[in-house]
């Protein structure tokens, strides 16, 4: 044991530290295994939120994360996301993971294009329409890295990394291997992880948007005036949309409202019909006045009689 005493404490404290790992020179002490970073790997259908641990989602308190499995058709998608988090302690007082950089390696890359975000946080309020509703800190805006861009992961709080990869229609099926490099520039105990990449393609193409039977839309529309709030008045609001038809089109979900007053802008519907739409909503007239200027009827909750 090592003998150490902290600043405040009127006695020195006592406590154990491991011998180093294999390749440190023999008799050499080694942090606390506890002192790494937590990352692991956690399905894209659950929430991270800001006290959210890799321990509540069947990881170890302190892991160098699972495996990224991912088995893909042609030209799909496929998201995951990493847990990142990193705890003060006597090892490092601070806390957090300054200047963290993401990178895939390996032949993945090769039958894959690799995006990476970092998940923002919404603080928001709870509502008694939607059925589990809840308020606080909820993870929502998705902020695109370029390549070798870094970001920081503050002290005591989880930060997502969202990753993509999406199949080439020309990929090769099989099975490809890699890695997503972890690198840490500020931290001081270690500044090096690695999360394997197991990669499946299959020999089998999904079908392009244009080729779907199937006609979806969504509840929501798009509008300036809903995100200058969160983005400022300034937003280009041409180049958001733009973004947001691209995502919802990479997952095959065509950014189309059931709920609409009023006909889009003709460029809205050439634009999604450029990018394989097929149906479009035009106009919902269970908002639409019984006669001419009275006021819109009122929508039922969700679940209840005439609901949409």
């Amino acid at each position: 044991a090592q003998v150490v005493s902290f600043p405040g404490t009127a006695r020195p404290t006592r406590f154990a530290v491991m011998r180093a790992a294999a390749g440190l020179a023999a008799g050499a002490w080694a942090a606390w295994p506890a002192s790494s970073a937590e990352i692991c790997v956690v399905s894209p259908l659950v929430q991270i939120r800001p006290h959210s641990t890799c321990s509540d989602f069947g990881n170890g308190a302190s892991c160098e994360g699972a495996k990224v499995i991912m088995q893909t058709m042609k030209g799909e998608a496929e998201s995951t996301q990493l847990l990142l988090r990193k705890a003060r302690d006597a090892d490092s007082p601070a806390g957090g993971m300054p200047n963290v950089t993401l990178t895939v390696t390996g032949n993945v890359t090769t039958a894959a294009d690799v995006a990476l975000h970092v998940v923002g946080y919404v603080n928001t309020s709870h509502t008694p329409r939607y059925q589990g509703s809840g308020g606080g800190w909820r993870p929502d805006p998705l902020v695109k890295l370029a390549p070798g861009e870094s970001f920081s992961v503050p002290a005591d709080a989880a930060t997502a990394v969202w990753l993509t990869l999406t199949a080439g229609r020309g990929a090769a099926a099989g099975a490809y291997t890699g890695a997503v490099a972890v690198s840490c520039g500020g931290c001081t105990v270690q500044k090096e992880y690695s999360v394997p990449v197991e990669y499946t393609v299959w020999d089998v193409e999904l079908p392009e948007q244009k080729d779907s039977k199937v006609g979806t839309a969504w509840s929501g529309s798009w509008g300036a005036e809903n995100f200058k709030d969160y983005y400022g008045p300034a937003t280009n609001s041409t180049y958001n949309q733009t973004a947001w038809f691209e995502t919802m089109f990479k997952y095959r979900t065509p950014p189309d409202s059931i709920y609409v007053t009023t006909p889009r802008p003709v460029p809205e519907y050439e634009d999604m019909a450029a990018r394989g739409a097929r149906w479009f909503s035009l106009l919902d007239v269970s908002a639409l006045p019984l006669t001419p200027g009275a006021a819109p009827r009122p929508r039922p909750p969700p679940g209840a009689p005439g609901a949409p």
